[in-house]
């Protein structure tokens, strides 16, 4: 249920973050990846520039949140001051994640409930999931989340400037 409300909070915006690096986040992942990865056939809930979102009934969702900065500088305080911060609530301590984990050039892994956040060069991202079939911050749970931030980032690194994310450099 934390996610859930992770996802809807995601998908309103936040006065801080940056602006939407895609016309639309969903670009990333597809929902027959999202359906894959979740082992069910899960359907689009939200496709806007920030957030989108999977949906299979009441409990089964996910979601991918994005934003875009001038500077990576300003995308590391964000990805630190946000996600990352909101991770620190947990009883254990978020998790990093090396280098070459094909997750950005940083990630973290929130151990309570298994949301990702993570930053490739401007951009950073969190994926929330969550299922009735796993507990939360099982291993399982945090493969899923981690698999779709995967497919985001390797779609990310394909791309060589966002459409409107390419301004004034």
């Amino acid at each position: 249920m934390t996610a859930l409300l992770t996802v809807v909070l995601a998908l309103a915006g936040t006065a801080h973050a940056g602006k939407p690096p895609l016309k639309r986040a969903c670009q990333l992942v597809t929902t027959h990846q999202v359906s894959a990865i979740m082992g069910r056939t899960m359907k689009r809930s939200a496709n806007d520039p920030t957030g989108c979102g999977w949906r299979s009934g009441p409990i089964d969702q996910a979601g991918l949140e994005l934003y875009g900065f001038k500077t990576v500088k300003a995308a590391k305080e964000y990805l630190q001051g946000g996600p990352v911060a909101d991770f620190e609530l947990c009883v254990d301590p978020p998790n990093q994640f090396l280098p070459g984990s094909g997750l950005g050039d940083e990630a973290w892994l929130d151990s309570c409930n298994s949301n990702v956040a993570f930053r490739l060069g401007r951009v950073t991202g969190e994926v929330t999931e969550s299922t009735s079939d796993v507990k939360e911050g099982s291993h399982t749970d945090a493969h899923r989340a981690t698999a779709i931030a995967r497919k985001a980032v390797a779609r990310l690194r394909k791309l060589r400037c966002p459409p409107s994310f390419c301004y004034g450099t």
